[in-house]
């Protein structure tokens, strides 16, 4: 499910052009949030645990129609030399759209083609993760992208416990917090746009470690009043929240930062990162029973500002063309001014407005 989930997030990043990225990319995350409170109104109706697992496995089987009438990344067929398939699925989706696909288009696809072919040799167009690891600057975003991952992913779970204590009817509570992550992931466009993804990214993560560290103050010089209680629920859902918005605006970051052949497996490192980090969860807060009850939480707010120290050294995306290949990775990354190559490269986002818009140039 989540290499499902990993893979549908790079291929509809790559579907659309630079100006649209930004609102492309928070709509797919936003989904998930809608998703829980769904999860949640179908727990309520349905009690039977079987039915609710086939019922989720057929909407699972449903999405697999998405295979038969979505098209494959043009992105990905070009750094793959693959003219005529990147052909093929402008003209279907020209067709689809009711338009007719310019000559130009096809002539600009054929240079693309011919521009990487000229720039790779044939064992350089299989670029793996090894290849961009031979690279020092992408060694340092590939620890600092798992780092923050795995403590994004270490600190929701202890925000989940923190909203645990509301009480109340437990599928209310669940629906709330689901309307007000997916408002708030919604809102995060205005923030990302403004900001930018490392930014706002860093942003987050250093919020979730303030908040872990104000839930410790709270709980350590505070009696368990109901007001303690309350301001520790506060607490719980702002961290969510922030947390909702991190993933927004990191996952941005981390697609368009890394080259198309390799995207896939750069992404893979971070979500096995997020695994680790859930995993990591429960253990981490047994340290409570014999270190500190608090420490746990300590621990993951001094992570989260950590965190965000170090996405201050990732570079900014924002309004820029993905990378096709490594190297052209490795120079946007390096701040070098673009060659003519990365520039012509950089067409695949002028022209897929004009497939799928009106038709006119």
């Amino acid at each position: 499910m989540q290499s499902k989930l990993q893979a549908s997030y790079i291929l509809i990043m790559e579907m659309f052009p630079v100006r649209y990225r930004t609102i492309t990319g928070i709509a797919a995350l936003t989904s998930p949030a809608i998703s829980y409170g769904l999860a949640t109104g179908i727990a309520y109706f349905i009690t039977n645990w079987r039915l609710q697992i086939l019922l989720h496995a057929i909407c699972g089987c449903v999405s697999l129609i998405g295979a038969w009438v979505t098209q494959e990344s043009i992105h990905w067929l070009l750094s793959q030399q693959r003219t005529c398939e990147a052909l093929s699925a402008c003209r279907a989706i020209a067709k689809f759209n009711g338009i007719k696909l310019l000559p130009s288009i096809e002539m600009e696809v054929n240079e693309i083609t011919d521009e990487i072919r000229g720039n790779l040799s044939s064992s350089d167009s299989k670029q793996t993760l090894v290849d961009l690891l031979r690279y020092r600057v992408f060694q340092k975003y590939v620890v600092i992208v798992a780092f923050a991952q795995y403590t994004a992913q270490l600190s929701i779970y202890g925000f989940s416990f923190l909203v645990a204590e509301i009480g109340g009817d437990m599928y209310l509570n669940c629906v709330i917090i689901s309307v007000v992550d997916t408002v708030l992931r919604a809102l995060s466009y205005c923030s990302v746009k403004k900001l930018g993804r490392k930014n706002m990214s860093l942003i987050a993560l250093a919020m979730m470690g303030i908040m872990n560290i104000a839930f410790v103050a709270i709980r350590a010089f505070g009696s368990l009043s109901p007001a303690v209680k309350m301001m520790s629920i506060v607490v719980g859902i702002t961290g969510r929240v922030f947390n909702g918005m991190f993933f927004c605006a990191f996952y941005i970051l981390i697609t368009e930062m890394f080259p198309t052949t390799v995207r896939s497996s750069a992404q893979g490192i971070a979500s096995s990162a997020g695994r680790a980090g859930l995993m990591s969860t429960p253990l981490a807060l047994f340290l409570g029973d014999y270190i500190w009850k608090q420490f746990p939480f300590l621990l993951f707010g001094v992570m989260g500002v950590f965190a965000a120290a170090l996405c201050s050294l990732l570079p900014e995306t924002k309004d820029r063309p993905m990378p096709t290949t490594i190297e052209e990775a490795a120079r946007l990354a390096k701040k070098v001014k673009k060659s003519t190559t990365a520039t012509t490269l950089d067409v695949r986002d002028v022209e897929m407005p004009m497939i799928a818009g009106n038709g006119k140039v």
